[in-house]
């Protein structure tokens, strides 16, 4: 039996981009879905719903906006790795800056 060599450190925290379609949406990561967010809801908004699922959880992404669209940087406990994309319901989701072993872009959402 042979063994592999660990995957080298990423260097970098992904970052998915939330469009939002100015329309109500949710947000699912790893098997937990959002209540109902509104496009002009603010970054910090989107920030605490996120946090609140325990498949992400306290301080482990930071939230900003671009008007009614949301970027989500995952750090700490999920910084560093390819994490799984964003799923929604209601808009569309991108990875901007995938991380290690990531897809150079992609999207899930249905409107």
């Amino acid at each position: 039996m042979t063994s592999e060599a660990p995957p080298p450190p990423c260097p970098r925290n992904e970052q998915q981009f939330v469009l939002t379609l100015n329309a109500p949406f949710t947000l699912e990561f790893s098997g937990q879905t959002t209540g109902t967010l509104q496009a002009t809801d603010t970054a910090a908004v989107v920030q605490t719903v996120l946090e609140g699922l325990s498949t992400i959880g306290a301080g482990n992404v930071f939230v900003t906006s671009t008007g009614s669209n949301f970027i989500v940087v995952f750090q700490n406990v999920l910084g560093l790795q390819d994490v799984p994309i964003i799923g929604s319901v209601g808009a569309l989701i991108f990875e901007s800056y995938p991380g290690c072993g990531g897809s150079t872009g992609g999207s899930t959402g249905t409107e």
